[in-house]
């Protein structure tokens, strides 16, 4: 029957997390919020919240997205056992790609939304431009548009966290997406901060970068010269 199908895949993600291979353990983590339920939430998800406190990176990574699995089985799940508060630890992890997964996770879930699941704090982005440098480049982008979204629209912020200093040296990857998302990110500073002066010496450092992208596929020099109009309509001194 369906009810001992159901059972027997309960009994196995049950026992593989016992298992101490961690490819297996995040299997069981993954099927563990594919499977959670109003029905099976009391027996599965504390497998989740587990995962996410263990020492393998790689689980941990997996309970982030397991997170979104159970949001999009049953939203309700989420507050009932404290999924939220999970994410944000998450969210503050020391490895660059749990926190990218973490990323992932909450970017998703606020997409389905009318508020955001978690507030972003000052001492989170602190958190994230820490760690970037050591995340890969696809992780970067992910950091970097995540700080763009969810900067708070505070000046004073801008200027503590130093954030266009600091991811000044991403504008030169070769990665044309890393490039973009930095320049994004730094207009959003120019906009939270509004300061005439500073704007113009934060466009002199976006520019060149950006120029430098249009010896590039048709593609990427159409999006270059796309945002090089939109600029220049903003900031029509320069």
């Amino acid at each position: 029957s369906s009810e001992d199908s159901k059972s027997d895949i309960i009994s196995t993600i049950l026992s593989d997390f016992e298992n101490k291979d961690p490819l297996i353990k995040s299997i069981a983590v993954r099927q563990a919020g594919f499977f959670s339920t109003k029905e099976t939430a009391s027996t599965l998800i504390p497998i989740i919240l587990k995962a996410s406190q263990l020492d393998d990176s790689y689980i941990r990574k997996t309970a982030a997205l397991s997170i979104l699995r159970v949001y999009q089985n049953d939203p309700v799940l989420i507050p009932q056992y404290n999924l939220d508060l999970t994410l944000h630890s998450l969210l503050d992890d020391q490895n660059p790609n749990v926190l990218s997964n973490a990323i992932s996770a909450i970017s998703e879930i606020n997409t389905l939304r009318s508020s955001p699941i978690i507030k972003i704090s000052i001492s989170s982005i602190e958190h994230m431009l820490s760690i970037i440098e050591d995340a890969t480049e696809w992780a970067q982008i992910q950091i970097i548009d995540f700080i763009t979204e969810n900067m708070p629209p505070n000046p004073e912020a801008v200027n503590q966290l130093n954030i266009v200093n600091r991811l000044s040296a991403f504008l030169y990857y070769s990665n044309p997406g890393l490039t973009m998302s930095t320049v994004r990110c730094c207009l959003k500073m120019c906009i939270i901060k509004k300061n005439h002066e500073w704007t113009k010496e934060v466009l002199s450092q976006i520019m060149p970068p950006l120029v430098f992208l249009l010896d590039n596929c048709n593609e990427i020099q159409y999006i270059v010269l796309r945002s090089i109009t939109v600029i220049l309509q903003k900031y029509k001194s320069i």
